[in-house]
Formats: structure tokens, sequence, C-alpha cells
């Protein structure tokens, strides 16, 4: 579930919500910035029921108890480099995972490992 949370926060959960998040190239992280996430693990009240394009989420109630920061680094600095050859970047996704992303046309493509 963190997993999954952090991936929809930063735009990655478009194949597998009922709507998208658009985030452009220019936009996604790169080496040496620090991605700063804030994750309640218990939210109550969302509701996403309509999909598609132009849709507008409310996560004002939403209360985050739990914050990570994530430095960006170059994915040859990562511990499993050698397995994503294709990634660009690394950064942990939590104290004992990393993910490796590669942007591609707009997508961030994630892989963890």
């Amino acid at each position: 579930m963190k997993h999954l949370l952090l991936c929809f926060v930063i735009g990655l959960s478009w194949q597998i919500s009922p709507a998208q998040i658009f985030i452009p190239t220019s936009m996604m992280p790169r080496a040496g910035d620090t991605l700063l996430t804030a994750v309640d693990n218990l939210p109550a009240n969302i509701r996403n029921i309509f999909s598609g394009r132009n849709q507008r989420w409310d996560f004002a109630m939403l209360e985050a108890p739990y914050s990570r920061s994530a430095v960006w680094r170059t994915a040859a600095k990562g511990n499993v480099a050698e397995v994503f050859k294709n990634a660009a970047f690394t950064a942990p996704v939590d104290e004992h995972t990393e993910g490796y992303y590669r942007t591609q046309g707009n997508d961030l493509i994630l892989g963890v490992r």
C-alpha cells in the first residue's frame, strides 16, 4: 500500500487509477532533487467517482502524520544499478527499497528492487 500511495502521489498510478494525473517531463525530479511526500496510511472520505481528464479531487481532508524525503541520484549510484540498465535515476522508496526511474515521453517508468 505504501508503494502504491507513493506512486500515486508522483503520478505513476495512471495505469491503475480511474483518473489520470498529467505531469510534464519538465516537472519530473532530476538527480540532486529532493522529493518530499506526505503519507496518510489510513485515508478516509476520498471518493473517486469520475474518471478521465479534467477531474479535480479534494485531498484537503487528508491528515499526513508521516513525511518522507527522498534524494534522487543518478541510477549508477544505486545498489543494484546493473539490474536496471535503462534507468536514469534512483531514489529510496522506503528504508529497504530503491526505486529506479526513467522518463519516456511524458511517462515516468518505475522499477523497484
